[in-house]
């Protein structure tokens, strides 16, 4: 399942793209362009008014009716019936892209001392060059969604 998130959504977007789930979230881009995009792709619009989504003809959309983003996580996850753990981290969670395992001595220079020393495996961004290894962030993400998938 893929989606695109409108403007009200962007954190919804980024733990999105955590769990694995190939994400469009751009604030630069009109809802119009968003639901073009959506219909084009065969996405599902993410959105949080109903109203939205008709005005602009979404084919697909999903209405988010919690405010708080853990809820709305909650809401996705259960309604649309997502798997939360087979792709978990393997999109940056800035530009969406997938991200690939790189070794250690291409990215030393980039990566603060002590992690260099505690950490072996590391993944990078191919597009915006972000890093990512499995450090405590790792953790307290796991933590919040087990709350959401038991809460």
């Amino acid at each position: 399942m893929r989606f695109v998130a409108d403007v009200m959504l962007g954190k919804l977007a980024r733990w999105l793209r955590l769990l694995g789930y190939d994400t469009i979230y751009n604030p630069k881009l009109s809802t119009k362009e968003l639901v073009k995009i959506a219909n084009e792709e065969e996405r599902v619009f993410l959105t949080r008014s109903k109203r939205v989504a008709e005005e602009f003809g979404a084919k697909n959309f999903y209405i988010i009716k919690a405010e708080k983003f853990k809820e709305q996580l909650n809401e996705v996850i259960k309604n649309l019936h997502l798997d939360t753990e087979t792709n978990l981290f393997s999109r940056c969670s800035i530009c969406n892209t997938e991200i690939v395992e790189v070794e250690k001595s291409s990215i030393i220079n980039l990566i603060p001392e002590e992690t260099a020393k505690s950490f072996e495996e590391f993944y990078q961004c191919p597009k915006c060059g972000k890093i990512y290894w499995n450090g405590s962030h790792t953790t307290r993400i796991v933590k919040i969604l087990n709350e959401i998938k038991n809460g």
